[in-house]
């Protein structure tokens, strides 16, 4: 059984698998995935770890390596955005 109590109703906590994207937050910040054991309550989410004693953790190569590519393709899009002029129609249409 879990140390922590549920935020919403205060029950306990049960700890489940984390997805994937909360790996990733794990490379900056220890967290694990809980889950109420309220069945009326059910609340899910992060929260901090303070299981194990606390030592600096440098993110893995990967954890950087996408961030990065994730930064390049939203400076690309707007780039792309930014230097296309807007179109500027001469055409006129009247309707019948």
């Amino acid at each position: 059984m879990s140390y922590h109590l549920c935020p919403v109703c205060g029950s306990p906590l049960r700890q489940i698998n984390r997805r994937t994207f909360d790996r990733l937050i794990n490379q900056f910040y220890r967290v694990h995935r809980y889950r109420c054991s309220n069945a009326d309550c059910r609340w899910e989410g992060l929260l901090h770890s303070k299981r194990y004693k606390a030592k600096k953790r440098k993110p893995q190569w990967w954890a950087w390596v996408l961030i990065a590519l994730l930064g390049i393709a939203i400076g690309l899009v707007l780039v792309d955005r930014l230097s296309t002029p807007p179109s500027t129609s001469t055409d006129v249409v009247t309707a019948p």
